[in-house]
């Protein structure tokens, strides 16, 4: 695919969504803005890794608007840069880690088995939490389990 694009360097918004991504998503991005253009199965060989252990990464990146499909292919998105700020409030404004904390604690998880299950800190997945019930203006997991039933059905 194409080389240099010539766009500005990363917004602060996206910097700390992405700051906020977790370890092997990041890897992700920084090699995507180097290749541009590849197919999952190119990332996982190069990032030493299965596909499906990349996928939850992909997912989240794509969330964060940093990889679109082209084709058969991921990309990098030089678009990303110019997207408009989340709202501040309410279930738009949820990072993509807020989201999946949100989403294992409307399941029933406990915050150690969020933090397990997602490979962070007790202490992040807390973080996510208090972050999201701000967000939402709620302040219980049933206030929560409702919103993503309603907001997120499909999970």
């Amino acid at each position: 695919m194409s080389g240099s694009s010539g766009s500005p360097p990363p917004d602060r918004p996206r910097s700390r969504q992405l700051a906020s991504a977790r370890p092997l998503t990041r890897q992700l991005v920084e090699i995507a803005s180097v290749l541009r253009a590849f197919d999952v199965q190119y990332a996982a060989l190069m990032m030493h890794r299965t596909v499906a252990e990349l996928l939850p990464s992909v997912h989240e990146a794509m969330a964060i608007g940093v990889l679109v499909e082209r084709g058969q292919q991921l990309a990098y998105n030089d678009i990303a840069e110019c997207s408009p700020e989340r709202p501040s409030f309410g279930w738009g404004s949820l990072t993509a880690a807020e989201l999946r904390v949100a989403r294992l604690a409307s399941e029933g998880l406990t915050n150690q088995q969020i933090a397990d299950r997602l490979e962070l800190s007790r202490h992040t997945v807390e973080s996510h939490l208090r972050h999201a019930f701000r967000k939402l203006d709620i302040g219980s997991r049933v206030e929560l389990t409702r919103m993503v039933v309603i907001h997120d059905p499909a999970g």
